[in-house]
């Protein structure tokens, strides 16, 4: 009898979770679709929007349609991408609202929005028709794509509907749910709400750092959960992650507290490096870091280095961080990280965030003016092949018959391995298997070289 109660409790303790579970902490509504796409389905990135699935209309999937009851008002809410007209319609009961590529009509009320040309973006269309005269046989339905024509190409992410006109603060929280979710920035000084209503990030308060705001962050309230993130508008698709990057965001084994956000925005400079230090330039736009109970984790960063203008792959890269926060980063207080390149041309790296807890970083890129890539391939006679290389792949050492002893260190100065050759050596095979940049010290009869090595995942 116990074990029966218990199974109980636990049974309704889930279910109270589940249906807890409302959009930004909004609920009534009469449709909320997400996750629409097949399970099974593989996930080709190019139909994802940040990091979730979506309900690709094409050829194998040209139409759908969801029942609804019938409607006097409505708040409608959709997350898609598309470079074809029409997206999708709704049936009301009372008449049709139509979603294009560039803009919501109905009931003679039309809701203009730019055209993105197939980045992912999120309506709010709100509007009550409760004087319109019922219309005889049309049963009220959400329908995408068209069955008597070919498909259109959409790709649809999530779908809310509520038979009422939400209110002020009310559409905001849930357009800052959607926000988060997908990456997609809500106007410039705008706030972002979590489902208790309490404000996570002021676009007032932060006028210098308020583009391209993203996010990850819990709300279990809110329906909330996002451990990985990317801005849809972001030429460097700078992508933040807990712990590590996968796939998927449903994929991620990472964790966080519930009512946990950490928000990063840029200063909207140019994409350019300029000169800063005698090692490094630093580039222009730099990113601020805030956070609410996310402190001393350990998060990856990835960037898309070629939309910079003088951005050089053949030199090393940094990742400088500013843990006050500030943009000074020639104070003592900054650090740099090597930032390595991984064989699609993404720039990646890991770091501790928010190490005093003070609740805000300042992050930078910085390129080497010189480096051993662009210096010390090939020395004395002596090259590496190929540099960078795959971490666990072989690399080719090339000798110049007068090499006796090859030791190579870490970026700490560690001795990992002493090789000792033959005299008349003229090639090796190495392999090492963790991403960093590695010297290698080359001696032999009157030589001595070093060359360093880059080892990528």
């Amino acid at each position: 009898m116990l074990k029966k109660r218990l199974l109980i409790l636990i049974l309704f303790g889930i279910t109270a979770y589940v249906s807890a579970q409302n959009p930004g902490g909004i609920g009534n509504f009469v449709l909320w679709s997400k996750d629409m796409a097949d399970d099974k389905a593989q996930a080709k990135e190019a139909d994802l929007i940040n990091f979730h699935k979506t309900l690709k209309m094409d050829d194998q999937n040209p139409y759908k349609e969801m029942g609804l009851t019938k409607l006097c008002k409505i708040s409608l809410f959709m997350v898609f991408a598309t470079d074809t007209k029409e997206v999708g319609k709704i049936q009301t009961g009372k008449g049709e609202i139509t979603v294009n590529d560039d803009g919501v009509m109905g009931f003679n009320r039309k809701l203009e929005y730019k055209h993105t040309h197939g980045l992912p973006f999120f309506i709010s269309y709100l509007t009550s028709f409760k004087r319109k005269r019922d219309i005889k046989n049309q049963d009220p339905k959400i329908i995408f794509g068209n069955k008597n024509d070919k498909s259109s190409g959409a790709k649809i992410a999530e779908v809310l509907i509520y038979d009422r006109v939400l209110s002020n603060d009310e559409r905001k929280q849930v357009e800052s749910y959607l926000s988060i979710k997908y990456g997609i920035s809500l106007p410039v000084e705008s706030d972002y709400l979590f489902s208790i209503g309490q404000t996570v990030f002021s676009g007032t308060k932060n006028k210098t750092f308020n583009h391209r705001v993203t996010a990850i962050g819990r709300d279990d309230k809110g329906g909330l959960y996002q451990k990985q993130s990317k801005n849809v508008e972001d030429p460097l698709s700078l992508t933040i992650g807990i712990d590590k990057i996968y796939p998927l965001n449903i994929e991620s084994k990472s964790s966080l507290t519930d009512n946990s956000v950490l928000f990063w925005s840029d200063n909207n400079d140019d994409l350019d490096f300029v000169d800063n230090t005698n090692v490094y330039s630093l580039l222009k736009r730099k990113w601020r870091l805030q956070t609410k109970g996310i402190s001393n984790r350990e998060l990856e960063i990835r960037i898309k280095p070629d939309n910079i203008k003088n951005y050089n792959p053949n030199v090393l890269h940094y990742l400088i961080v500013q843990p006050d926060g500030s943009e000074d980063f020639e104070k003592g207080s900054s650090y740099k990280l090597p930032l390595y390149l991984d064989k699609e041309g993404l720039l990646y790296t890991t770091f501790i965030f928010d190490k005093d807890e003070s609740g805000t970083d300042c992050i930078a890129l910085g390129q080497a003016y010189d480096s051993p890539l662009s210096e010390g391939r090939n020395k004395g006679g002596v090259s590496i092949n190929p540099n960078p290389v795959l971490a666990g792949s072989a690399f080719k050492i090339n000798l110049n018959g007068s090499i006796n002893e090859i030791k190579i260190y870490n970026e700490g100065g560690y001795l990992l391995k002493t090789i000792a050759l033959a005299s008349d050596a003229k090639e090796v095979y190495e392999t090492l298997n963790t991403p960093g940049i590695y010297n290698l010290k080359f001696e032999g009869k009157n030589i001595q070289e070093t060359i360093s090595l880059i080892v990528v995942r």
